[in-house]
């Protein structure tokens, strides 16, 4: 990544000061929410009824796939407004081309934006759902890194979409 795609990192967390309460907000309900209707909620009439999923408690059986749709619903989240207010409502992005930085600068900056925001989502997710006890395993802290790239992957054809 070339230091001007910086400029566009630093862009976005000086606008996330601003924002970061809603933010982090929704970054600790979002696991609870979704681990405890489907992790607990549903996970104890699973375990209750049918037993074990494949060995395992449903809580530990649905946490890396909770993890994983909180990466992509994540990514889209950046990929899909942020991106459209920058290239057709807002046009920062236009005002970002006008500056040295490159279209390529650009979307290099806003992707590792995007990585970032997704590894703080994915780690208090880990967290969440290891004081819940669905991550048995210190093994689990390499799903952060695995849903960071699952988010990054479903981000760029996004935001590719939601630039046309």
């Amino acid at each position: 990544m070339r230091p001007a795609a910086l400029r566009v990192v630093e862009r976005e967390a000086r606008v996330f000061r601003r924002l970061w309460r809603g933010t982090v907000f929704s970054a600790f309900v979002t696991p609870v929410l979704f681990l405890a209707a489907l992790g607990l909620g549903l996970g104890g009439l699973v375990d209750e009824g049918a037993g074990l999923v494949r060995g395992l408690p449903y809580l530990v059986f649905v946490t890396p796939g909770l993890l994983a749709a909180t990466a992509m619903q994540t990514a889209a989240g950046d990929a899909l407004w942020p991106v459209m207010l920058g290239t057709k409502w807002a046009r920062t992005f236009h005002a970002m081309v006008a500056t040295p930085l490159r279209p390529s600068d650009v979307y290099a900056g806003f992707m590792a934006w995007t990585a970032l925001r997704i590894t703080l989502s994915a780690t208090v997710f880990l967290a969440v759902g290891a004081a819940l006890g669905g991550v048995p395993s210190a093994w689990g802290v390499l799903a952060v890194p695995a849903a960071v790239l699952c988010g990054t992957a479903f981000f760029a054809p996004l935001a590719a979409y939601s630039a046309t």
